[in-house]
């Protein structure tokens, strides 16, 4: 079985009402650029495959979803590292092994 290569996503910013967007090369159609768009609990997109098969994702929204993915995975890993690096509380206060 022949697999489709992943479309390129050739940018990002954000809609009128602050959502996340991604523009995806269409696979089909040169100078075609499909519009993502991250919704609150799904992915959006304006491809006539999209528009007719909102439950199946296309190969435009599986992007855009692996993108989101990897880079939730760096953000978690670099969140991770500034646990560990961060300094320890520094307490000034007396301190004995004796009970007083």
């Amino acid at each position: 079985m022949k697999t489709q290569p992943t479309p390129n996503i050739t940018g990002h910013g954000h809609t009128h009402d602050g959502r996340a967007c991604f523009t995806v090369m269409s696979q089909t159609e040169t100078n075609l650029w499909h519009i993502v768009i991250v919704g609150s609990d799904r992915l959006i997109c304006d491809c006539k495959y999209g528009q007719y098969h909102p439950q199946t994702p296309c190969a435009h929204r599986k992007a855009v979803h692996e993108r989101l993915l990897v880079e939730r995975e760096a953000a978690q890993v670099a969140a991770a590292k500034a646990r560990d690096l961060a300094p320890m509380y520094i307490n000034n206060a007396g301190f004995s092994l004796f009970k007083a």
